[in-house]
This record gives C-alpha cells, structure tokens and sequence, in this order.
C-alpha cells in the first residue's frame, strides 16, 4: 500500500523523508514490509504524498489487525512456552522452579524454553 502511494506520488524516499520528518532508513523498511509505521505515520506520509489519509485508514486497520494476530500467535508447544515465558516477565528457571512448587526442575525448564 505504503509503496504504491509513494511510487505514484513521484516523489523519492528522500523527499519523502524530508516532507514527514520521518527517517530515510524507517521509510525504506516501512516501504518494503520490514516495519510496520503507526497510524500517525502512515497518515504523515499519505499527506506528504497529496493523498487523503482518512481514504487508508481502513486499509491500516485491517493491516493492523492481521499484524496483532500473527504477532500474538504462538506456534507450536515450544513456541508457545516462550511466548508465555516472555508474557510473564522472563522469569528465572529458579522461578519457576520455585514457583512449580518444585514440580519442573531448573534444567527441565532450561530445556523447554530452548526447544527449536
């Protein structure tokens, strides 16, 4: 979407850049999918490029949305461990250990969150 706008805009990431305040390095990334831009700069942009913002707003949300789904989305057991793991904090194996109620031992935890 982002890519498109810009290419029919005419102007180069450069000037674009300069017209947003926007860095040249976060607009290329944004342009080719790496980085995902707010809605604050998405909508910078589409005025920098003469477009109506309001027009992509929908367009974003629903980009949005698929991007929080696929973020949040564990796969697999091992993936989903860490995720909680992450969620919780990162606690310790200790932690959890402890936490357990001794139940799962250091190195079991260890070897859970390392699983491919």
């Amino acid at each position: 979407m982002l890519s498109n706008l810009q290419r029919a805009s005419g102007y180069s990431l450069r000037a674009l850049s300069k017209r947003t305040s926007l860095s040249l390095s976060f607009l290329s990334r944004a342009m080719n999918g790496e980085r995902f831009p707010s809605w604050e700069a998405t909508a910078s942009l589409a005025r920098a490029c003469g477009a109506d913002p309001e027009v992509l707003r929908k367009v974003w949300e629903d980009a949005e949305v698929r991007r929080s789904r696929k973020a949040t989305k564990p796969e697999g057991l091992a993936s989903a461990l860490r995720h909680l793991h992450l969620r919780a904090g990162s606690p310790t194996p200790w932690s959890v250990y402890v936490n357990s109620g001794y139940a799962l031992s250091q190195e079991l935890v260890t070897a859970l969150l390392e699983l491919p």
